[in-house]
């Protein structure tokens, strides 16, 4: 890794280096709302659903092979050095005594200690500068033994909330028989649509600040009680989000355990589908889309006046959802883009907190690029331009003697 310069210091030794980067990144995911968490969330009301006697069973050996025969054999070991491969090769014996293990941490709602602790590794993101320790985003992995019970826990709890139909038909994300396409079929509907009858569709596409990152502990569990999961089950949660820890590696040097207050676990099986649940009461109007973090509201109209009108009103009902859950909006780093026909265009000048959201006449969502005429010429002359360079360096490796 390069020499890290921050605050005038440089840092050009391995081991100074995870300590810099475990500094800057426990800031992050470290909660200071404690005291404000009780006072804004009521007590939780817990009222079973259907599903609940089989969430609580048990796991079989049917479940722990189908969980292992999900991971992938070549991914990279976490701090203890457990290779999934190892896993992969066991014999029944073996798988027996595991998911022995597995049961008893099940019947104890406990997820151990030693499961709770990442490797996290720094990667440069994208044109930044590579001796900034803020260019640099965490990457963390998980233990394969930890993340084994997670995807038996997931097949459970998302049978559980599809079956009681826990999660609104807006989220796309993570689910079974759902995808992008979806949302991205969904949105350019309503677009065209929209534009066949000369109207105006304002969109604003949000941006949660960290996101997974800036998840509350309580207020997670107190939702979650009050969709109705088992009390095992939340319990269970608990100990999985709550007392969890990373070492940095850098190198072959790596920092002392960092304690984590807040957030969802990245890199989690669990923690797409906690965060989609953690989303459940945002009660917004029809128009909007969820896919995992990424947020759309809309409105039409045959008038900007009309969209304009309603879709800041759609935005402070999302404000009053972020100030309740505790979890910060990025106003600048969201889009309002206008698709419309007409002869004159109008800004929008719509804000989130009171700060002004950007305007722009294209926006890359969920992969395709967007402009205010839905005509996808800017997405297919971009998927043109990496294609020649694709088709450049596959020249250049025939070339090669």
């Amino acid at each position: 890794m390069y020499e890290l310069i921050h605050e005038n210091s440089h840092y050009d030794n391995d081991i100074d280096k995870t300590k810099l980067f475990a500094s800057l990144f426990s800031k992050k995911l470290t909660s200071k709302n404690k005291n404000i968490t009780t006072q804004i969330m009521s007590n939780p009301i817990y009222q079973p659903r259907p599903g609940s006697d089989y969430i609580n069973h048990p796991f079989s050996i049917h479940e722990l092979n189908n969980a292992i025969q999900h991971i992938k054999a070549n991914a990279k070991s976490s701090y203890d050095n457990i290779h999934p491969i190892w896993i992969k090769n066991l014999t029944p014996l073996y798988k027996q005594e595991l998911l022995n293990c597995y049961n008893h941490a099940w019947a104890t709602s406990t997820f151990p200690n030693n499961w709770k602790c990442s490797s996290l590794i720094p990667i440069l993101k994208k044109n930044k500068p590579k001796h900034d320790p803020q260019s640099y985003r965490p990457i963390m992995i998980t233990p394969v033994l930890g993340k084994l019970m997670e995807k038996m826990i997931y097949h459970r709890l998302l049978w559980f909330v599809e079956k009681n139909n826990l999660i609104p038909h807006t989220q796309t994300g993570f689910r079974k028989h759902h995808s992008s396409t979806d949302a991205f079929i969904v949105l350019t509907n309503a677009i065209n649509e929209s534009l066949s009858k000369n109207n105006v569709l304002t969109a604003a596409f949000l941006d949660f600040e960290g996101a997974y990152d800036n998840v509350d502990h309580q207020i997670l569990l107190v939702k979650l009680t009050n969709l109705g999961l088992p009390p095992k089950l939340v319990s269970f949660i608990k100990s999985f989000i709550e007392n969890r820890s990373f070492i940095v590696c850098v190198g072959s040097a790596s920092s002392p355990k960092t304690s984590i207050t807040k957030g969802l676990p990245q890199g989690a099986v669990l923690s797409c589908l906690l965060f989609s649940l953690f989303l459940w009461d945002m009660n917004l109007p029809h128009t909007n889309l969820q896919y995992a973090d990424d947020l759309v509201l809309w409105a039409t109209g045959n008038t900007f006046e009309i969209t304009h009108s309603k879709l800041q009103n759609a935005l402070f009902q999302f404000e009053k959802f972020s100030q309740k859950s505790i979890l910060p909006t990025a106003p600048t780093k969201s889009k309002i883009i206008q698709f419309h026909h007409k002869r004159n265009h109008y800004d929008a000048r719509l804000t989130l907190n009171g700060i002004l959201i950007p305007e722009d006449n294209q926006i890359n969502y969920i992969g395709l690029i967007l402009d205010q005429k839905l005509n996808f010429h800017l997405h297919i002359t971009n998927t043109i331009k990496k294609c020649y360079r694709k088709i450049r360096i596959i020249k250049r490796l025939l070339a090669t003697p």
